[in-house]
Order: structure tokens, then C-alpha cells, then sequence
């Protein structure tokens, strides 16, 4: 599931349960928004995430350096930071541990 809405002038998605090869696409969906000032990917339920959801994230961060809107994620849960972490994207994203955080 794949929520969003806009806080000021960010857009904050938010992402339930997978992000793979039959999920990215409505995630992308969800995140195009390049009037926003701020992108806050909310990734803090997605218990599962492929080299579909890196892909994402790589794109989200390619948009940022392109003028697109800054590219906040939110995560919490290990397995998706662990993937973060070999991808060797850790320290390149703008992490945080909550919404609140993200957007301050």
C-alpha cells in the first residue's frame, strides 16, 4: 500500500508491506512530484525490499541532483537499511528515523 500526502511544502509517501519488481512502479507513481520541495520516502513499514526498491531510491536521488525536489527516507527496520548499506547508499541518503525528523 502506498499512501501520500503533502506536509507544507513536502510530500511525504509512505509504504506498506513490499517494494519489488510489481510494486516499484506505483511507488514511482506516488513520488513524482518535482514542484515539491521535499521528498519524504516513509519506508518504515516495508518489510521486504528488492533491487526494485534500490533502483527506486537511486532514481529519487538522480531527480534530487537534477533539480528535483530533496530526497528524504525515513527507515527504521533493518533489513531495509541493511540493503542500503551493501547497495553503499548509507552515506549518500539523508536518513531518518521518523517523519517528523525528515520534514525538520
Amino acid at each position: 500500500m502506498v499512501r501520500r500526502h503533502e506536509h507544507g511544502t513536502a510530500l511525504v509517501v509512505e509504504v506498506q508491506g513490499e517494494i519489488d519488481l510489481s510494486t516499484a512502479g506505483e511507488v514511482r507513481v506516488a513520488a513524482d512530484a518535482p514542484e515539491a520541495g521535499r521528498l519524504v520516502l516513509d519506508l518504515r513499514g516495508v518489510d521486504f525490499m528488492d533491487t526494485s526498491g534500490i533502483r527506486l531510491v537511486v532514481e529519487l536521488m538522480r531527480a534530487e541532483e537534477a533539480g528535483g525536489p530533496e530526497l528524504a527516507v525515513v527507515a527504521d527496520h533493518y533489513p531495509v537499511l541493511r540493503l542500503f548499506d551493501m547497495a553503499g547508499l548509507t552515506p549518500r541518503l539523508r536518513l531518518s528515523r521518523s517523519v517528523d525528523e525528515a520534514l525538520g
